[in-house]
């Protein structure tokens, strides 16, 4: 006869895959928000650069001209470069984005003092409205999706 022996079997109880699952889930549901906007900020940067760079070709162009131009597409390779070729949205303000997937007109509002526009990328997290055409100083306004 072969004696009786007694082997233990190692292995994590129910409760313990269980709380190991639990603090997956919390650990993931804190991460992923700071992930996908983490993912979404070099588009909000490149929608920023575009601004500036239609504020400083706008700058440069009514030195020149005496007034603003409406069209960006006329305002140089560098503008072209920054918000066309990287398919940064631009519009009036009279037409303003109401979501990340509209598309913009390529065109600035402008009085005799600055220029005002709308600018995102399609991609981000948020559109800014660059507003210089009726005040002495410029103001940029951030709005969230």
């Amino acid at each position: 006869m072969h004696p009786h022996t007694s082997q233990a079997t190692q292995g994590f109880t129910l409760i313990e895959l269980l709380t190991v699952l639990a603090i997956i889930a919390i650990l993931a549901a804190i991460l992923m928000p700071n992930f996908f906007g983490i993912r979404k900020r070099p588009h909000d940067v490149a929608a920023v650069q575009c601004a500036r760079a239609i504020f400083t070709a706008q700058t440069l162009y009514r030195a020149e001209n005496g007034t603003f131009e409406a069209d960006i597409t006329a305002l140089g390779p560098d503008v072209q470069e920054v918000c066309v070729a990287a398919e940064v949205q631009v519009s009036t303000v009279s037409f303003p984005a109401t979501t990340p997937a509209a598309n913009g007109n390529n065109r600035v509002s402008y009085s005799a003092n600055g220029v005002c526009f709308y600018v995102w990328d399609r991609a981000g997290s948020q559109r800014m409205l660059w507003n210089h055409c009726d005040a002495a100083s410029m103001v940029i306004t951030k709005i969230s999706w």
